[in-house]
């Protein structure tokens, strides 16, 4: 049956089931109300668009005229970096003899990694989203994606459509290039080996950049957090390269004359949306003017942009960061993004001698503990919600599911231990000083978690690691980085991904796999009638919504054992009013988990239940009509299996996950499928072994162990 709408063919095809007038009444507006929320905050952007499109056309100014009235006291020189005269970086080239010491002494493996990279940037050699080793040959395009090899045109970037869905372009790439934060690589080699061939290629590739992308003119100056991220990386370089016999007075002058025509980009186009509805764009515009106003007194608006970026900050972490710790994007890897936003600026805040809020330290404190709660005894964490490899600076750690780094420097700012498998990083020495590295003694035990405000649980021990998410679409904002993984959950066991969430293949390049990525059936939780949990259309990329109402209603954590149980309604929108239940008992020390998902509501129609695994491993067979064995060479295998409901369907079927944006890897479902009328209940037992021989006898003694297990810390199996 069709909604009598005009755009049905954009909704995501929720409706396979009949309807009476009240839901159908409730449906529409629901969907009047989602269509209207995507399109204020376009007709927002747009205004602005238009507020920029009308502006006065920014000047660059000769290096004369630009210092006489931009810049206070004498002009910049080669040696300008070199102290901490007017300001503190954290780190000078003063001392670049002990960092060197450091880096072959502490971090030998990193040796080798910097200049490698290093290498390749020389001759023009990039590995980013996906590309693979990419070549770009002596005239380096800016302006490209390489995968397409569709080009951007110039003009100013009030003019630039940056994405059009049927080019199937991916404006990430050249963007990401244009972050130019492969200057880390050549400054780090510079440090340790003294060649001044990564001098020449910092002057010949900031050179080339800004010759090929004037100020404000071009792709790579339509987004604000692009500007931010990269003029982060020029000062970056700069104090890598300061006191380098070939960087010039001249060179000097340009490079700060260049910073300040980013930060006055940003503070023109800061990317606003509204309260509750702003984005990791917005704190990166900030942390780019707190850069900016803090390392350049000397400006004439250095003192606007720090005070701007401070309270800006400040009132973002409140907004954008739960109570618990936990990023309101539903993303694990932009939690972890804004954890080096915030962390950033809090450190060379206090080397200057500014001070941030207590509730901005507070929410820092706990951004770090939810890292810390998600980061698996493999030092990796689920990639729950979006994916787009976003750093701000990019060092030894280039992984988006690694937050150790984070949590070692945050721990320590802190004054706190560290969970105890989590090493020393190279990111330490460079944000904190030589005299920071030294050993940890002892360390945090990992605990079991239920963040309340976001909706996260943890569960946990030294070898089994298990995130669940109840986390809610906002409904003030876009819920653009969140997907549809309410009761889904990942799995870790002895450092092996088990069942995992697949991540993000992509954004614009192809939004049928950007809206595949986030779709209720690439996670592991149960589908109804191929229905959506939370509503999207195919071409609002970055919208959702909020239609389910997760809440978590029970939470146990006694000893090994632990139990949650919530509810969502994003099914309630189909006939018969669905409400899905899922109650998981987890014995940690028998690696045993039992999921109960339970359905009710009204008993008119049947309907179609599928329950999914996703996994990455290639060893997945059949193990009788019912059970499935998920093999790992390096360790057991996990059984999963139904206790009850004989009547469904297995099927072992072939997808992809995405471990980073931009890549593919095969993965595998296990799906069972049935179908009935409510109340309806799927009773599956999870278990993990060595050597798991015959299905139904192991599954019955698993059963059988969880009960008993239970009954021994008081809670009850039902």
């Amino acid at each position: 049956m069709k909604m009598p709408c005009s755009w049905h063919e954009e909704y995501e095809g929720q409706l396979s089931v009949p309807i009476n007038n009240e839901i159908l009444e409730r449906r529409v507006m629901k969907m009047i109300e989602m269509r209207l929320k995507p399109f204020i905050a376009r007709a927002r952007l747009k205004g602005r668009h238009w507020l920029k499109r009308m502006k006065p056309r920014v000047g660059v100014e000769s290096i004369n005229d630009f210092y006489k009235r931009h810049w206070a006291g004498e002009e910049p020189i080669s040696n300008r970096f070199i102290g901490q005269d007017l300001s503190s970086f954290f780190f000078t080239s003063a001392d670049s003899k002990e960092y060197r010491e450091a880096l072959k002494t502490s971090f030998p493996d990193s040796c080798d990694q910097i200049i490698n990279q290093a290498s390749d940037v020389v001759y023009n050699r990039f590995d980013f989203l996906g590309m693979g080793d990419l070549l770009l040959g002596k005239d380096v395009d800016w302006h490209i994606d390489f995968k397409s090899r569709k080009r951007w045109p110039g003009g100013h970037y009030s003019g630039v459509r940056i994405v059009d869905l049927d080019e199937n372009k991916d404006v990430k790439i050249p963007w990401e290039l244009s972050r130019l934060q492969f200057f880390t690589d050549l400054g780090r080699a510079y440090w340790l080996t003294g060649n001044n061939i990564y001098v020449e290629k910092f002057k010949e590739l900031l050179s080339d950049w800004e010759k090929k992308n004037p100020v404000d003119m071009g792709l790579n100056w339509t987004c604000s957090m692009e500007v931010a991220i990269r003029a982060i990386n020029i000062v970056w370089a700069i104090y890598f390269f300061a006191g380098a016999e070939s960087i010039d007075d001249e060179f000097v002058k340009k490079a700060i004359r260049l910073l300040y025509y980013h930060g006055l980009h940003i503070e023109n186009n800061l990317e606003e949306i509204y309260d509750d509805a702003n984005t990791n764009h917005l704190i990166a515009d900030y942390l780019g003017l707190f850069y900016l106003g803090v390392l350049f007194p000397e400006f004439d608006r250095s003192e606007e942009w720090r005070s701007k970026a401070v309270d800006g900050m400040q009132k973002e972490i409140e907004i954008q960061v739960y109570p618990d710790g936990a990023d309101y994007e539903c993303s694990t890897s932009y939690h972890r993004l804004k954890l080096e936003m915030f962390l950033s600026a809090f450190i060379l805040g206090r080397m200057n001698s500014i001070e941030f809020a207590s509730v901005y330290k507070e929410r820092l404190h706990r951004m770090i503990h939810f890292s810390a709660a998600i980061t698996a005894p493999s030092g990796k964490t689920p990639l729950m919600g979006d994916n787009d490899d976003g750093f701000v600076v990019r060092l030894s750690t280039n992984d988006p599911t690694d937050h150790r780094h984070l949590i070692d420097i945050g721990s320590l700012i802190f004054g706190e231990k560290v969970p105890g498998d989590i090493l020393i990083s190279e990111e330490r020495l460079w944000y904190l000083g030589v005299d920071s590295l030294v050993p940890y003694s002892g360390g945090m035990e990992p605990k079991s978690h239920w963040f309340k405000d976001s909706g996260f649980v943890v569960i946990r021990n030294r070898n089994l690691h298990m995130v669940f998410s109840a986390i809610k679409a906002s409904k003030h904002g876009l819920s653009g980085h969140k997907h549809n993984d309410l009761l889904s959950f990942t799995l870790e066991i002895d450092k092996i991904p088990f069942l995992i969430d697949p991540g993000t293949f992509c954004y614009t390049a192809d939004y049928r796999m950007r809206n595949l990525s986030r779709s209720t059936k690439l996670h592991n939780t149960v589908t109804i009638d191929d229905t959506e949990q939370n509503r999207f259309f195919q071409k609002r990329l970055f919208y959702l919504s909020p239609d389910a109402d997760p809440r978590v209603n029970l939470w146990v954590n006694v000893g090994n054992c632990a139990v949650v149980s919530a509810t969502h309604n994003g099914y309630s929108l189909l006939d018969d009013n669905i409400l899905h239940k899922r109650s998981i008992w987890i014995s940690m020390a028998n690696y045993t988990l039992l999921i109960l998902d339970e359905f009710t509501g009204g008993s008119k129609h049947h309907h179609t239940f599928d329950q999914r695994f996703i996994t990455p491993l290639e060893g997945v067979e059949r193990t009788g009509d019912l059970s499935a064995l998920i093999h790992c060479d390096q360790a057991g295998s996990l059984m999963i299996g139904p206790l009850e409901n004989e009547a469904g369907i297995l099927n072992i079927e072939k997808a992809f996950y995405f471990p980073r944006y931009g890549v593919k890897r095969p993965a595998n479902i296990v799906r069972y499928s049935y179908k009935s009328k409510m109340p309806f209940k799927i009773a599956t037992l999870v278990c993990y072994g060595s050597r798991i021989s015959d299905s139904a006898s192991e599954l019955q003694m698993a059963a059988e162990n969880l009960e008993k297990r239970f009954r021994e810390v008081g809670v009850g199996v039902s």
